[in-house]
């Protein structure tokens, strides 16, 4: 049994193994450059505290702008671990569209041995395969860390044990639905649509809020978060602001423009800092700071892992109740 479902998954373990052979190339090219670039603009000293202020905010303001050119190669890597999980479950998909599990089980083959070992296999060698992915894309993401912090959407995504738990989800998603629907094709779509769209909700509406936030309200000066801080609301380049009056009122930028002007350039900036001051108006700013990390990935990978752990009992005992 443990010899047929390896031809079974010959296919899907060589694309698996090719991918991640390809993305380890990829990464250890790619490093060389972020490491010349880090030491060229004197990150090192700047963490160390051997450089003063203004000259480490533009070198963190550097790498960040040179940084940007990986993340088209990041957003491959978020979503590799589910494409991981689908490919293996593919096989599932198709055995029960074809019914060649009834082989199987006409034979000495109990069913509950062989959902254990259709199952259990591929979840093993995924688990295998997206654990070198997350070991490899934490190593090649350190200096970027050091630099940025290790929370920011799409860097935390591809480390620590997130990998493993996604393609955990995406392969259970696409079991479950291969066991029930007996359609390869609707299978594999809905384990990348919902691995995938699970993936983005957590990012964009859970993830920012797993701890309270820090804030603090910002007046003038230089910001209250540091560089490797992930700034959740507010702060240099925010899609939207929130201000605040020494009351605890809340006023939007819409509002707070009407009072003050707008900033379009260095002097209307002075003006606006000013402006605020003398009405006791600050802005809202809210940040994660990176020590949290090991703590958001245990919270995030709990949650996901709870899903695929439910919907992969759910899949066994389909197989074992309901199949005929």
């Amino acid at each position: 049994m443990i010899w047929l479902t390896w031809r079974q998954q010959r296919f899907e373990a060589a694309l698996a193994g090719l991918l991640l052979g390809a993305g380890v190339a990829i990464l250890v090219i790619t490093r060389q450059a972020i490491i010349a670039d880090f030491d060229a603009l004197g990150i090192p000293s700047c963490l160390r505290g051997l450089s003063d202020a203004n000259t480490c905010a533009s070198a963190y303001q550097a790498f960040k702008d040179n940084f940007g050119a990986q993340e088209t190669l990041l957003a491959a890597l978020t979503y590799l671990p589910v494409l991981v999980g689908v490919v293996l479950a593919a096989s599932i998909a198709v055995e029960m569209e074809q019914g060649t599990y009834h082989l199987s089980w006409a034979q000495s083959v109990t069913r509950g041995r062989w959902t254990l070992i259709r199952l259990g296999l591929p979840i093993l060698f995924g688990l295998v395969v997206t654990g070198c992915i997350a070991g490899v894309t934490s190593w090649w993401m350190q200096p970027a860390n050091e630099a940025q912090g290790p929370l920011r959407p799409g860097t935390f995504d591809v480390q620590g044990i997130l990998p493993p738990a996604y393609m955990l989800l995406a392969f259970a998603i696409t079991a479950a639905a291969g066991v029930i629907l007996r359609r390869t094709v609707p299978a594999v779509g809905l384990g990348i649509a919902a691995g995938a769209g699970i993936h983005l909700a957590v990012q964009t509406w859970l993830r920012p809020n797993y701890v309270s936030p820090l804030s603090n309200v910002w007046t003038t000066g230089p910001a209250p978060y540091g560089p490797q801080d992930w700034v959740v609301q507010g702060g240099a380049g925010a899609s939207g602001y929130v201000y605040v009056d020494p009351a605890g009122g809340q006023y939007s930028i819409e509002q707070v423009q009407s009072i003050c002007g707008q900033v379009v350039d260095a002097q209307s900036k002075d003006l606006w800092s000013s402006c605020l001051q003398s009405h006791h108006l600050g802005e809202l700013v809210k940040w994660q700071p990176p020590g949290r990390f090991w703590e958001f990935q245990a919270i995030e990978s709990i949650l996901v892992i709870g899903i695929a752990v439910a919907l992969i009992v759910l899949s066994s005992w389909w197989l074992r109740s309901r199949t005929v």
